[in-house]
């Protein structure tokens, strides 16, 4: 039985044939990707939950608006729900009402940044303005 032609490398320009792997030649074939971690598998798995769906849900229904937003009076529809002190920090999987907040995307990256840039300085001013209790 014959077998099949071999394939032009998908790279543009190369003269080479692909391997019968994949698409491209040896010397074009992308890096494999990593797999992800044992912690964003474990965070990805809990977001997705059924439990969390709902209590997100139940939330922003009662609060839809961005709270960041509306402390400078703009009106925006809130698309995350954001645990204050996060959980990787020590904060619960599902505080109080008191302990999230409904964000719109925009803000959701401002705090994530502000968090990653010094967690400890962000997770205590947070505590301080929220009334809420150190997680250490």
């Amino acid at each position: 039985m014959p077998s099949k032609p071999p394939r032009a490398c998908s790279q543009i320009r190369c003269p080479n044939y692909a391997t019968a792997d994949g698409s491209y030649c040896s010397e074009h074939k992308p890096p494999p990707r990593p797999k992800p971690s044992a912690l964003k598998r474990e965070r990805d798995s809990f977001y997705g939950r059924a439990k969390w769906r709902n209590y997100r849900r139940r939330h922003l229904m009662t609060n839809p608006m961005c709270t960041l937003c509306l402390e400078i009076s703009i009106a925006e529809e809130a698309r995350h729900l954001d645990h204050i002190v996060p959980r990787n920090a020590g904060g619960p999987d599902y505080p109080t009402p008191n302990g999230v907040r409904g964000l719109c995307h925009s803000c959701h990256s401002q705090v994530t940044a502000e968090y990653l840039k010094d967690p400890d300085k962000f997770i205590k001013e947070a505590c301080i303005k929220y009334g809420l209790p150190s997680p250490t």
